[in-house]
C-alpha cells in the first residue's frame, strides 16, 4: 500500500514580516502607517496597536509592529493624536520580570 500524502502542501508562516525591537536599546522608528484595534491574542480579545513601519535606525524595511501591553497602547494612542503619519518615534523595550510582559519607552521625535 502507498504512503498517504497531503494532495496540497501546507504553506509556511514568515514571521520576518514582523519587527522584533531589541530590549534596553533605544531603536528611532520611521511609521508610514498605524491601527489601534481589538485583536485576539491567546485566545483573548486584546487592545493593540499595529503599526506599518518603513525604517528602523535609518535602515529601509517594511514590516509590522505591534504591542500587546495596555498601558503603552492607551499611552500611545494619546499622544498620536495631534501626529499624523508618516511619524518618526524614539522606542526603549524593557521587561516587566514580575508579569514577563513587554513594555515600551515612547517619544515623537519632531521632524526637523
Amino acid at each position: 500500500m502507498q504512503k498517504w500524502k497531503y494532495v496540497n502542501k501546507k504553506p509556511g508562516f514568515d514571521y520576518g514580516m514582523f519587527l522584533r525591537v531589541p530590549e534596553e536599546k533605544k531603536t528611532i522608528i520611521k511609521v508610514k502607517n498605524y491601527e489601534i484595534m481589538k485583536k485576539a491574542v491567546d485566545s483573548i480579545n486584546r487592545t493593540v496597536f499595529q503599526a506599518d513601519v518603513c525604517e528602523v535606525d535609518g535602515v529601509a524595511m517594511d514590516k509590522i509592529w505591534t504591542i500587546f501591553n495596555y498601558d503603552n497602547v492607551i499611552a500611545l494612542k494619546k499622544k498620536l493624536l495631534k501626529v499624523k503619519p508618516p511619524f518618526t518615534l524614539a522606542v526603549t523595550k524593557h521587561m516587566n520580570e514580575d508579569t514577563m510582559e513587554d513594555f515600551y519607552d515612547i517619544e515623537i521625535v519632531k521632524e526637523k
